[in-house]
């Protein structure tokens, strides 16, 4: 999509569409990342991430809020892994 400006997704998979650097493959695998909402407030959405060292030692999981601005441009909303439950996260989400 050329020339996207900002926040006119109408839902989570056009996001995706327009932020493959963000959604890739390679990029979810590389962060154990997973997606846990749709589009919430027409540009939020909520992701986790995992760290898992090279001897296999399980991080715990937290929680991002993230902000679609536009094409390829996502940002985090507050600290990078800021949440411990995806409640929390959705919570704040309320709160903005």
């Amino acid at each position: 999509m050329n020339n996207l400006t900002e926040n006119v997704f109408t839902s989570i998979n056009h996001v995706k569409v327009n932020n493959k650097n963000f959604f890739g493959e390679r990029e979810m695998k590389f962060f154990n990342s997973k997606l846990h909402t749709g589009l919430l407030k027409g540009k939020y959405f909520i992701t986790s991430e995992q760290f898992i060292s090279s001897t296999g030692d399980k991080f715990d999981r937290l929680f991002s809020i993230r902000e679609a601005v536009g094409e390829n441009n996502i940002n985090t909303i507050g600290d990078f892994q800021q949440y411990k439950s995806l409640s929390e996260a959705k919570k704040a989400v309320n709160n903005i």
